[in-house]
Order: C-alpha cells, then structure tokens, then sequence
C-alpha cells in the first residue's frame, strides 16, 4: 500500500477525531448556543457536571466538578497535540483509553445500547422523505 495514502489518512483521522472532540468541549462553554438548541447537548457547564455526575454516580458530589473539569483538559490536551502532530504516539494511546474509558463508564451507568442506531436521528428518515415529496 502506497505510504502517502496511509500517512493521509492517518492525518485525517487524527484531525477528525480532534475536532469532534473540541466540538464537544465547544458544547460545554456553550459556544455552539445555550441549552435546548438544536444540536447542542449541554450548552454550559452545569448541565454537563449533571451529566458527569450521572454517568459517576460512585463518586462524591463534591468532586464532581473537579472530574468534570478534568475530563475537560484531558479532552482538549490530547486534541491539540493529535492536531499539532506532538507525541502522535503517546497522545493516541491515551485518546483510546480516554475514550475506552468514557464509553465504559456510560455503558456501567447507563447500560448497554439496546438495539438503536445512536446516529439515528441524524439521519433522513424515511417519512421526512415522503413528505418532501407530496409538499411538492
């Protein structure tokens, strides 16, 4: 396999999984509008420390603000250096585990996907099609 293609599509992952990353770091500083705004699914801080206090319901609520913010700098930190290229190794490692970790905790507290696409509503559905169509 051609090394140019392996090297851009290395690089296109790395800048993907990066900004969907700070996206969603956006979404806490409510960069991406208030809460309640299509697409956006904390707005500020304090709805997504409820959600972290959800998905750790084992720790206290008093550093749940703290985990919170953590998971905050973690997130951006190892976007940065997969957008910068700085310790690609290290800071990929840690990406997955911190990723393994966010979905492990989700699944543990709120339990496993129970046959439903998560992309779902993103999609066209098809009822939204045919409607489309008759409006015409």
């Amino acid at each position: 396999m051609d090394c140019n293609l392996i090297r851009l599509g290395s690089w296109l992952l790395r800048i993907a999984l990066a900004i969907g990353v700070l996206s969603a770091v956006a979404d806490r500083f409510g960069l991406w509008g208030p809460p309640g705004s299509p697409g956006v699914a904390w707005g500020d801080l304090t709805r997504f420390n409820a959600y972290v206090a959800k998905l750790n319901w084992f720790i206290p609520a008093g550093l749940i603000p703290a985990v919170g913010w953590a998971s905050t700098m973690a997130e951006t930190g190892l976007a940065l250096a997969l957008l910068i290229g700085w310790q690609l190794r290290w800071a990929s490692l840690a990406s997955a585990l911190l990723l393994l970790s966010f979905a492990a905790t989700m699944t543990v507290a709120l339990g496993p996907p129970r046959r439903r696409w998560t992309f779902r509503s993103s999609l066209p559905q098809p009822q939204h099609f045919c409607s489309s169509l008759s409006a015409e």
